[in-house]
């Protein structure tokens, strides 16, 4: 719908405002007119927007130039013009210094001039509405595109800094890799020793005869080489990357063969490790070693969350999942320094590590996949200073 062209005529002899009225008849232009500056400000006040504005100079109380004055500060983008005599060549230079005039008109006036003047000031409404539209257009794009050049190099630093981040876990990944075979052959070569060790003492035993004192002795390495010899099978099953196999298995009893290859650690750091496991659990069917590394990834965390010692709950009992269904949930409860609310959703991303590259263990990440091959769900609870706990559960045979 084409907007509709309002001009205003100011002038205190009724006879002119008539004579403009009739020209503009059958133009296609809405007439207003006012017989002084106040009552032309009420016209401005009352209408819509007033394109032109034609006022004569000589008026009782406010002359044109005030009047016009008055426009220019309220209506800025009104176009604005003075009709007078030759005579009054002082009002044009006032109206053009304080009223901002586009065009003088002189008494007589023209009718044709009149209405190309009209139609021209028109023009330039429009060309200076349509211009002032493109700038604000313009300088909004702008800031679109500043706004877009921000998100994108943030976007690119971002994705750089992920980059490097995935770029120095790979490396560490193939050196963990690494470790672990050479974990495997360290631990093959013990073994051997482990062995004779302790067919030596079974030998010690035979020989020593009634000595109480060398029997315990032999009992003491004996103990301490089965013990040794158990670390070193657990290492060594560890670190075989096989194919998943699935078998029934007493929960707990990963649980504590996990323990036994993180014990030194614990008490090395001064944790205490309180084991609250259920009557009667039913069994899982889980790949032992998957699950062991879990286990072993989630010790490992709490070990690194309690730098100044503190204690480890692992609580196992029987409960339900949301479909009603039997499972087993097991409680890795750490008294460390807790994970920050911000990034306690990331901790399951792949990557993502909260810790300096060297302690990153398995990953999260990786811990998650196992568990959900396993049918199962890992989420986690935290708070700062207090400690985090990680809850899985297992679908029951």
């Amino acid at each position: 719908m084409e907007e509709t062209v309002r001009i205003l005529f100011v002038d205190d002899e009724p006879s002119v405002l008539n004579i403009m009225e009739r020209l503009f008849l059958f133009e296609d232009y809405e007439i207003l007119t006012a017989t002084s500056g106040e009552e032309g400000l009420r016209k401005f006040e009352g209408s819509p927007t007033i394109h032109i504005v034609i006022s004569d100079y000589r008026m009782p109380e406010m002359n044109g130039v005030e009047f016009l004055e008055e426009v220019y500060k309220k209506w800025p983008d009104t176009v604005r013009m003075i009709i007078s005599g030759y005579a009054d060549l002082d009002a044009v230079v006032q109206a053009i210094n304080r009223g901002h005039i586009y065009k003088f008109i002189s008494k007589p006036w023209n009718n044709t001039e009149m209405k190309v003047t009209i139609a021209t000031a028109l023009e330039r409404y429009f060309l200076r509405k349509r211009n002032r539209e493109l700038t604000e257009s313009l300088l909004h794009k702008n800031e679109e595109l500043r706004q877009f050049n921000e998100r994108l190099e943030q976007l690119v630093t971002d994705r750089t800094t992920a980059l490097m981040q995935t770029q120095e876990q790979l490396v560490q990944s193939e050196k963990l890799a690494a470790i672990g075979i050479l974990a495997a052959g360290i631990a093959h070569e013990i073994k051997n020793p482990l062995a004779i060790i302790t067919m030596g003492t079974e030998y010690m035993k035979s020989v020593v005869g009634d000595n109480a004192m060398l029997q315990e002795v032999a009992d003491r390495l004996k103990q301490a080489a089965l013990r040794a010899d158990t670390i070193v099978k657990g290492l060594l099953s560890y670190s075989r990357q096989n194919p998943l196999s699935f078998k029934e298995t007493d929960i707990t009893t990963l649980i504590d063969e996990t323990l036994t290859f993180t014990e030194h650690e614990l008490q090395r750091k001064n944790i205490e490790v309180i084991r609250k496991y259920a009557d009667s659990l039913p069994r899982v069917r889980v790949d032992a070693n998957q699950i062991k590394q879990v286990f072993v990834n989630l010790l490992m965390n709490g070990i690194d969350a309690m730098p100044a010692g503190g204690s480890f709950t692992i609580r196992v009992e029987c409960s339900e999942n949301g479909a009603g269904k039997k499972v087993v949930q097991i409680v890795y409860a750490d008294t460390g320094f807790g994970i920050l609310a911000e990034r306690i959703g990331k901790i399951f991303d792949p990557f993502f590590t909260t810790k300096d590259i060297g302690n990153t263990g398995l990953g999260l990440s990786v811990s998650k996949g196992i568990i959900d091959k396993h049918g199962g769900t890992i989420n986690v609870e935290s708070r700062i200073e207090e400690g985090t706990s990680f809850f899985i559960r297992l679908p029951v045979v």
